[in-house]
């Protein structure tokens, strides 16, 4: 048996431990980059955000119009969104809230279930009838004293809502008086009280306006069923005050013929003899009060369903054709169920459906007003729109939409022309927390793999 000598047993022995020195501060310097970097990068990835739109059609930013509505503004704006925590909506709706809330230190966003936080709705200052509807999803713009309510949850609505909130000029409405309206004043059940309270809630300032003089300067005008015969020198004031950008919310008693409907012709718009009703969709067996089940994609109706019917009491029905003008465009609102039937003064019945509501536009001259749109919108029915039948369905809700198309200005409608332009990956909170596993997981084995080896190595 043969024996190293000491010597050499302490020279190989001082060679290897210098190696193993050597080789274990390298490690651990190479570790303790790797840690940094990884630490660095996750503070980097939870402080720093930055998103890049690849799209063609530039489908995943916010429009230059939007950009440019949001660096015009003159004051602090929130908009909060009212989803359950179930609405698939809410992800993509919050993606689309958050660039807003990028792109502008005036704008605030939120989304929150409305069932939860009951203070937040008393805070909001919102009604009985406006929680009757969040079930269905709504957002609230706010600004100051200001709130506009809206349904829809595209870059159009929330553009439109911010602009419509943050606005510092005075939104007027006026309703026609004269020739027997209805009474907005009125609270029996044939008055618009209930109307006119629900404007106010929306911060809308109410104006009575009479057509024998200048008509003054008002957002949008309300004619609510005149049942007396409109001198055809008022009518003719009321067709040059739209010629030059007004705004007109026509609702027709069908009992009375004022002559409205001669200006509401030359907006490609008319109201048809034929009485609706429905003997399967209608208001609690009531075949005399159909229910408007069927909506276009109008920005007026934008986000109503067959689950938001119209309640319309005895209407008739409404056309919207070509009046021969390639400027003027229109559009049904909404329209009957196929099982309704309309009946003509000679008793001759056809078979729906029918339009009810529709709505015309055009752009004015720029010579006359710079920038401005008329705007029209006819509903072949006013008794929907009074203290007995306001609360009923979605009749509320419609009115205020379509009142909130009249008041809104002309630059913010069509924001997007090709929404499907290009497409981004949405990750749930679930999914994304996957993705991050997926994505770090790796990371921390390989780290976990070299603390392994160099502990085996160094013999500990």
């Amino acid at each position: 048996m043969s024996v190293t000598p000491r010597d050499e047993l302490s020279a190989r022995a001082g060679v290897d431990l210098s190696r193993l020195a050597r080789q274990g501060a390298g490690s651990a310097v190479y570790t303790a980059l790797v840690l940094l970097s990884l630490g660095l990068a996750v503070a980097l990835a939870f402080n720093f955000r930055a998103t890049w739109d690849f799209s063609k059609q530039r489908a995943n930013s916010l429009s230059p119009k939007t950009l440019e509505a949001l660096a015009g503004l003159e004051a602090p704006v929130a908009v909060h969104g009212l989803l359950r925590d179930a609405d698939r909506r809410r992800d993509g709706y919050w993606d689309l809230l958050q660039l807003y809330g990028r792109k502008s230190d005036r704008v605030s966003v939120e989304i929150f279930d409305p069932n939860s936080r009951p203070a937040a709705l008393e805070k909001l200052g919102l009604s009985a009838e406006d929680r009757n509807t969040i079930r269905d999803g709504i957002s609230v713009a706010t600004c100051g004293d200001r709130k506009v309510l809206f349904r829809g949850m595209g870059e159009e609505d929330v553009t439109n809502a911010i602009l419509e909130a943050g606005s510092s000029r005075p939104r007027v409405i006026g309703f026609i008086r004269g020739y027997g309206e209805r009474d907005p004043n009125s609270t029996a059940d044939a008055g618009l009280s209930r109307f006119r309270d629900a404007l106010r809630g929306e911060y809308y300032e109410i104006a009575d306006v009479r057509l024998d003089a200048p008509i003054p300067e008002v957002t949008a005008l309300v004619a609510a069923g005149p049942e007396a015969p409109i001198p055809q020198a008022d009518l003719d004031r009321l067709g040059e005050w739209l010629s030059q950008g007004g705004r007109l919310l026509a609702l027709i008693d069908p009992r009375y013929d004022s002559g409205l409907g001669t200006v509401v012709e030359r907006w490609g718009l008319k109201a048809d003899p034929a009485q609706v009703f429905d003997r399967r969709s209608n208001l609690r067996g009531q075949p005399e009060i159909p229910l408007g089940t069927d909506y276009s994609q109008h920005a007026a109706v934008r986000g109503f369903s067959a689950a938001l019917p119209l309640a319309l009491p005895i209407p008739v029905a409404v056309e919207d054709f070509d009046a021969s003008d390639p400027a003027l465009f229109h559009e049904f609102l909404v329209k009957s169920s196929r099982n309704s039937e309309g009946l003509t003064p000679e008793g001759t019945r056809t078979q729906g459906p029918f339009t009810l509501a529709a709505a015309s536009w055009r752009p004015v001259d720029p010579k006359v007003a710079e920038g401005s749109e008329t705007r029209v919108l006819l509903v072949g029915n006013v008794a929907f729109a009074t203290n007995g039948f306001l609360a009923e369905a979605s009749n509320r809700n419609f009115l205020l939409n379509g009142v909130g198309w009249l008041s809104r200005s002309r630059a913010m409608i069509a924001i997007r022309q090709d929404p499907l332009g290009g497409q981004v990956l949405k990750l749930r909170k679930g999914d994304f927390n996957v993705f991050q596993a997926l994505l770090v997981g790796p990371l921390l084995a390989v780290i976990l793999s070299g603390i392994v080896v160099f502990v085996r190595r160094r013999g500990l």
